[in-house]
């Protein structure tokens, strides 16, 4: 159980650190998606959140509510005897719920599936009343973090005097920037969204401006014929919250696995150990035997008493 609860916990801290308009049609058949309780309602997210329409940048915000959720959930319930599974499934879809009700159905036959599969009894009872009671803290504390509805939904944001080194609207749509707004949300783990601001840029008459910004025109061209960089651009225009949660995800089964891995060794080496301990036992040395005292008949060549099975030290 520990072990257990344990591995649930790394999971959720682990997607809660890379953190993620209109509703969308029920699923003709909603399955689990494999894995332990937290791997399948990391990619039960993943897919509300994706589906659901919001820019991306806000769709890490909606991946961090249900993280910490599932974190809060777990993180007491070894203490307090309740199911790990239970509990994070609960957690899971209470927030998912508040904050996609239209995705409701396909959500509740999930959340059917995961609970049936968990044994009927007080741990099962307790992890769902646990869960719950987790969605509902972090519903409650993230209430007024800063997050705007509906979803895609921009704000006002600061312009500076047109010129060199100004970020100006891209033409020729000149549309506004999707969510700025996301800056002035309250952090999840940090004290600050500035605690930890990167130094200014160089300046534009630098030679390391200048070096930096030949470099983009070089290998940021679409006619780069390095295969290797260009890869690396595509992999980057894909949906990042696929990407990070399937990272944290496999990352989850890597760890697993050699958990798995270091254990099957550990009892191989232990079962090696104690054959031989056994074998040693059976075994009396020399000089264990004061002079003078036992029969030195059954002394083998090696200098050492046979004893028979039921012999007792």
């Amino acid at each position: 159980m520990k072990r257990r609860a344990i591995r649930l916990v790394g999971i959720a801290i682990v997607a809660l650190a890379v953190g993620t308009a209109g509703g969308t049609t029920r699923n003709a058949v909603a399955a689990l998606p494999p894995g332990n309780a937290a791997q399948q309602w990391d990619k039960i997210a993943e897919d509300t959140v994706v589906a659901s329409g919001v820019f991306q940048n806000e769709g890490l915000i909606y991946m961090g509510y249900v993280s910490s959720a599932m974190y809060r959930a777990v993180s007491p319930g070894e203490r307090l005897g309740q199911s790990p599974e239970a509990a994070v499934t609960e957690a899971a879809y209470q927030v998912l719920l508040h904050y996609f009700p239209t995705q409701a159905a396909t959500l509740g036959d999930l959340r059917t599936q995961a609970l049936a599969a968990i044994s009927d009894g007080q741990a099962k009872d307790a992890g769902v009343s646990y869960g719950d009671r987790a969605a509902e803290k972090i519903l409650r504390d993230r209430a007024d973090d800063g997050l705007m509805t509906p979803f895609g939904t921009t704000s006002s944001f600061p312009t500076l005097t047109p010129g060199p080194g100004v970020w100006r609207l891209t033409p020729a749509a000149y549309a506004p920037p999707q969510t700025p707004w996301v800056g002035a949300v309250k952090p999840f783990i940090l004290e600050s969204g500035d605690q930890f601001l990167p130094g200014p840029p160089p300046s534009l008459s630098s030679a390391e401006w200048v070096a930096a910004f030949n470099e983009i025109k070089e290998h940021g061209s679409n006619t780069n014929p390095n295969t290797s960089e260009t890869s690396v651009a595509r992999f980057w225009t894909a949906n990042v919250i696929r990407q990070y949660n399937r990272l944290a995800r496999s990352r989850d089964e890597q760890v697993a696995w050699s958990r798995r891995h270091r254990a099957a060794r550990c009892n191989g080496e232990h079962s090696r150990r104690r054959r031989a301990d056994l074998r040693h036992e059976r075994e009396v040395p020399l000089l264990v035997l004061a002079p003078g005292h036992g029969d030195r008949s059954d002394l083998g060549q090696t200098g050492r008493r046979r004893l028979r099975p039921d012999t007792r030290l």
